[in-house]
């Protein structure tokens, strides 16, 4: 986040609302990472939402950093092995109350 911030030190903040997320973390035994681009001050999910456009840019510069650096991993832990043993399947779930 440093690098695509453009900032010598970041935080971290904890994020209320990630637990459909542990669904595919469990399923694949796999971390899931949130990048958050969002300030407090953009009232999320209020009547007068907004977004400050350049943060907003410097977390997708932060986005692409991230892969840049994943591309550079030699070993992937669990995800590396399912993926040679072609084991890694999607998880099924159903969803009540939408499309599945």
């Amino acid at each position: 986040m440093a690098r695509g911030f453009g900032a010598s030190d970041v935080g971290r903040m904890g994020n209320a609302g990630g637990g459909p997320a542990d669904l595919p973390s469990s399923a694949l035994n796999v971390p899931v990472v949130f990048i958050g681009t969002g300030l407090v001050e953009d009232n999320w999910h209020d009547s007068d939402e907004s977004v400050n456009v350049e943060v907003l840019k410097a977390g997708a510069a932060t986005l692409a950093f991230l892969w840049d650096e994943l591309g550079r991993q030699q070993d992937w832990g669990p995800l590396t092995s399912s993926l040679a043993g072609g084991s890694l399947r999607p998880p099924t779930a159903s969803f009540e109350g939408g499309k599945k």
